[in-house]
């Protein structure tokens, strides 16, 4: 639900949408309460690792990507939660593999416009070429991710690449994660 109230807001453009960031940042700060606790848990390698902290950490993962999202919106920065979501991600696929991932496909997806760090940017699309064969949804999202890197690469470091604007202009299909 809060993944389509963002995605709605994004869409909205900056018509007057600080009323509403705020309400839908107050809604994320009070989910954050619940998700505190299992924040270092879904980065720990310390843990006794099973299926139940998998899921915990997918779902840390997808939250954090809230966040993320929301600071560009709201505040047009890059958070500093990227390199969490990472961090939950990686400690997800050490434990997992790639055939998981598929459960923070959405949250990799987002990290993947807020990271400049070309590593990061090899790491994740090498995870979206392999979970490419779950669906033609996950190989157009890693060609979008490609043309994202490159174009980021030729902007510099600071560059801002609006991803939805190709999709409209029908530079690319329409997916779903």
């Amino acid at each position: 639900m809060l993944r389509f109230k963002l995605s709605r807001l994004e869409r909205a453009g900056e018509a007057d949408n600080s009323s509403a960031l705020r309400e839908f940042g107050a809604e994320l700060k009070a989910l954050e309460i619940d998700f505190l606790p299992f924040i270092p848990l879904a980065s720990s390698r310390a843990v006794q690792r099973s299926t139940q902290l998998s899921n915990t950490c997918a779902a840390v993962a997808n939250f954090l990507a809230l966040v993320v999202l929301y600071d560009r919106l709201m505040y047009d920065i890059q958070s500093p939660v990227v390199s969490s979501v990472l961090l939950v991600i990686a400690s997800l696929h050490e434990y997992e593999g790639d055939p998981f991932l598929w459960h923070v496909a959405w949250a990799l997806f987002v990290v993947a416009f807020e990271t400049n760090d070309p590593i990061h940017q090899a790491w994740i699309l090498e995870r979206f070429t392999r979970m490419q064969k779950n669906g033609r949804h996950m190989g157009r999202a890693r060609s979008l991710l490609e043309s994202l890197f490159w174009e980021k690469r030729r902007c510099g470091a600071g560059g801002r690449v609006r991803y939805s604007d190709w999709i409209r202009d029908g530079r690319f299909p329409h997916f779903l994660i």
